[in-house]
Order: structure tokens, then C-alpha cells, then sequence
């Protein structure tokens, strides 16, 4: 592949690791869509 347009991290450790040398924590913003809460509801 000559161009990578998407990236993929191959651990959760090594995404965090990625991520943190872009952004500062308090660039990140923790979101949920709104229809999970149905999709996912606690019994």
C-alpha cells in the first residue's frame, strides 16, 4: 500500500501509546451514542 489513509492499532496498549503522541488527555473526549443505553440496558 502506497498511501495508509486508516490506521489500526494491533493492542490496546500500543493505541494508547499512539494516541497519547498526538493529544493531550484534555484534547480527549469520552462519548457514548444515545441509543446504547437501550441497546445495552442493565436488567
Amino acid at each position: 500500500i502506497g498511501r495508509n489513509l486508516t490506521h489500526a492499532s494491533d493492542s490496546v496498549d500500543n493505541g494508547a501509546a499512539e494516541v497519547a503522541l498526538w493529544f493531550k488527555p484534555e484534547e480527549l473526549v469520552s462519548w457514548q451514542r444515545d441509543g446504547e443505553r437501550w441497546m445495552f440496558e442493565k436488567i
